[in-house]
Order: C-alpha cells, then structure tokens, then sequence
C-alpha cells in the first residue's frame, strides 16, 4: 500500500507542477515560468517511467509534458 501512495504522490506532484499544461495545449509560446515547472514535471515523470516501465499512465502524461515542451517552451 505504501508504494501505491508513493507513486501516486509522485504523480499528483507532476502533474500539478506541470501547471495545467497538459490538460489543454496552449496556442502560443508558454511563459518562462510555467516552462520552468514543465522541465521539473518532465523530470519527476522521468524518474517514475524508470520506476514502474509498464505503467501506461505515467508514460502519456510523460510523453504529452514533453511534446508540450518541445513545442511551446523553446
């Protein structure tokens, strides 16, 4: 049980620090800030791929956060 509320925890974190990002794309170039706690939700998510390979979840929002960078963040 105890590894479930890591897990989750560690995926509340991201998807918060991503700032909403990746509930709805943005038309525009994002502002420094909000790239700023995408980087750090890229990471986090990272980390949690490596963690738990087989779990879908993780690696959609994982792939959405980094489309979403690449496209708005540079």
């Amino acid at each position: 049980m105890t590894r479930f509320r890591r897990i989750g925890a560690a995926f509340v974190f991201a998807t918060v620090m991503s700032g909403g990002v990746l509930i709805s794309t943005p038309a525009e170039a994002l502002p420094g800030p909000v790239c700023a706690r995408l980087a750090v939700a890229i990471e986090t998510l990272t980390d949690l791929a490596a963690q738990y390979p087989d779990n879908q979840l993780i690696a959609a929002f994982l792939e959405r956060a980094i489309d979403t960078y690449a496209n708005h963040c540079q």
